[in-house]
Order: C-alpha cells, then sequence, then structure tokens
C-alpha cells in the first residue's frame, strides 16, 4: 500500500473511533459547550482533540477543554471505543482496560465507602444534591453498555472507592473484592516476608 493509502486508512479507523466515542460522551458527564463533536486522537500530541464548535472544525487538547469531569468523561468514552474497535479488527491489543478510582473527580477526599458524604449533601436550596452520585454511576452504565455492545468480549476493571450503592443493579458490574479493613490487594506478608501461620 501507498503512503497516501496508509494515511486514508488511518484518518478513517481514527474517525470511525471519535465517533464512537462521541456517541457515549453524551451519556457522561461532559461540559455540551466544551465537547460538541468526535473526539480525534491526535498522533502527533498523544493526545485526546476534542471538537468545541457546532461546524466541528475547531478542536482544542483534552487539558484544554476545562473541568475534570470532563477530563474523565472523555477517557472512558474514548476507552470504550477504542477497545471496540480494537475488538472488530481482531487486534493483539489486550480487552481490557483498568480505570484507578475515576470517582475521584466528583469527590476526591470520599474516605472508602463513605457513600452518606455524598448523599447529604445539599444544593443552595438545601434539598438532595445528588448530581454527582448520578455523574458516577454514569460512568460504570457507559462502561456496561460498551461491554454489552461487544458481547462480553472486553472486560472494565474499576479499583474504585465508591461502594455498592452506587454501581448497585447495573447489567454486567460485579464486585470481586472489597480490599478494606486491613485486606489489600498486595498482602502485608508480602512486603515483610514474613507468612502468616495458618
Amino acid at each position: 500500500q501507498s503512503k497516501a493509502d496508509i494515511e486514508r486508512i488511518k484518518e478513517h479507523n481514527l474517525g470511525v473511533i471519535g465517533t464512537a466515542a462521541q456517541m457515549y460522551l453524551k451519556d457522561l458527564d461532559a461540559d455540551a459547550n466544551s465537547c460538541k463533536g468526535p473526539v480525534q486522537f491526535s498522533l502527533q500530541d498523544v493526545n485526546l482533540k476534542i471538537t468545541t464548535d457546532d461546524g466541528g472544525t475547531e478542536y482544542h487538547l483534552l487539558g484544554e477543554v476545562g473541568s475534570g469531569s470532563n477530563w474523565v468523561s472523555c477517557h472512558i468514552a474514548y476507552t470504550c471505543a477504542l477497545e471496540e474497535f480494537f475488538l472488530s479488527q481482531e487486534s493483539c491489543v489486550p480487552n481490557f482496560v483498568v480505570y484507578d478510582q475515576p470517582s475521584q473527580v466528583y469527590f476526591p477526599k470520599m474516605q472508602a465507602g463513605d457513600l452518606q458524604q455524598l448523599m447529604e449533601k445539599k444544593d443552595v436550596d438545601g434539598n438532595a444534591d445528588l448530581m454527582d452520585y448520578i455523574s458516577v454511576r454514569k460512568m460504570f452504565v457507559t462502561l456496561s453498555k460498551s461491554i454489552e455492545k461487544s458481547c462480553g468480549r472486553w472486560q472494565a476493571i474499576v479499583l474504585e472507592h465508591a461502594n455498592e450503592d452506587i454501581y448497585k443493579g447495573i447489567p454486567r458490574v460485579v464486585e470481586v473484592k472489597e480490599w478494606r479493613n486491613g485486606k489489600k490487594l498486595i498482602p502485608e506478608w508480602w512486603i515483610s516476608g514474613k507468612r502468616p501461620e495458618k
């Protein structure tokens, strides 16, 4: 294939991924005024480029489009689209993504399992303000939709402080293990070298 053919295929594939990412972005907590069109990957900048105008001609790098909620939404949307694309190409790219505490954008100081802090948040009128709770739940729903669309052929591993009340009832979301109260992914004895007596 010629260099022009390769460039055309690359641009086509990036367009397919960007359009799929944009569909997921609509379901997440991205600012509609900042993220208006397809999400593009810039190979030159190794960064996401976000369409910021109605005409689809003005782009900004992800770091220039505001809040952490935009950033985490764009990452989740784009990684879902990437996994679906890789599966469609029978790629050798591993079919899993690890997300480390995506909810941190919404409640960075939340203690492990302290959903009460989130549920007691009030708006200016003193009513329950569940926007952050809803935004975090949307992340799990979006991951579930992408995995369902792919017939379960890719896996999202989410390491998260958010507890079951946030993701309860969402299809394909399974809590594997709760690492709290002295239970850790890396046991203490691996570090100390002193294996506990059975």
